[in-house]
């Protein structure tokens, strides 16, 4: 069967471009968009989810991780809304141009307006000063853009035999603001090593120093646990049979089931394509 070979020169949709900035010349260099679907014979030809329901992804192992509280960095830390403003809010954010009511009603049911169970998590009803929008809004951008697209990659490529490892970060930064909790990237000092000039505890010194060994393990041998550096836990495959995460944690390095926010994301998933996922 012949191969279409397609090339994507520089130019491609720059008419697009151009109409795009037009209206926001004023400040084009912020001027950010969501990739958009080009077709069948295009870079982005469908939605993720219906790729990977289509077997259609690359064979190439992996470490897939999320962090505690993904979606605080992306909220407002001023944000303070009334309940059919958050809808709104949700819907214009995460899946322009809305969401069906039934599914924005059914959303806002499994993540509701108490603090105790927000963003950032594990902090009871504690808001920071913030009004209490934040938490809610925080843990629903949290899954919606990061928990529940990691959770469908890493069981869609384990069910394609593909080698990949998952992790669940949870260890907090004392440069962090503690209304951020483990934030979005906050893993990445502790891969690159730059923990311990950071001022930061010693439980985060030692935890730099194992995952350092895992990620340069895995770098090396597409395995996590070559037996080399510092002694760690086993880093278990995340396979269709044995959907675990390392919790990076550096008061309890452990493995622990891939199941956390299981019901609203399981709702997420089954609704992936109305999230543009």
């Amino acid at each position: 069967m012949a191969t279409l070979l397609v090339t994507f020169t520089a130019s491609r949709r720059q008419d697009s471009w151009e109409n795009f900035v037009t209206g926001i010349s004023s400040r084009r260099e912020l001027a950010y968009a969501r990739p958009t679907l080009d077709g069948p014979e295009g870079l982005f030809p469908d939605y993720p989810s219906r790729l990977f329901s289509q077997g259609k992804f690359a064979r190439l192992p992996f470490i897939a991780g999320k962090n505690l509280d993904e979606g605080t960095l992306f909220v407002r830390s001023t944000i303070n809304l009334s309940e059919d403003q958050e809808k709104a809010y949700i819907a214009a954010n995460f899946s322009p141009p809305g969401l069906p009511d039934e599914v924005v009603d059914k959303l806002f049911e499994l993540y509701p307006d108490d603090p105790a169970l927000g963003s950032p998590y594990n902090t009871g009803n504690e808001t920071f000063g913030l009004s209490k929008t934040f938490k809610r809004m925080a843990a629903l951008s949290g899954d919606i853009s990061f928990q529940s697209q990691r959770r469908l990659w890493s069981q869609t490529a384990a069910a394609g035999g593909v080698k990949t490892y998952g992790y669940h970060f949870e260890q907090h930064l004392l440069s962090v603001e503690p209304y951020l909790g483990v934030s979005h990237a906050s893993e990445v000092p502790f891969v690159y090593g730059l923990v311990p000039v950071m001022n930061e505890t010693a439980s985060s010194v030692a935890l730099s120093r194992v995952m350092m060994d895992y990620w340069i393990a895995f770098a090396a041998s597409l395995d996590p646990n070559d037996g080399l550096g510092v002694s760690r836990p086993l880093w278990p495959q995340y396979t269709p049979d044995n959907q675990v995460l390392m919790q990076l944690n550096g008061e309890n390095l452990t493995t622990i089931p891939d199941d956390y926010h299981k019901e609203q994301i399981d709702f997420i998933n089954d609704n992936a394509v109305l999230f543009h996922h």
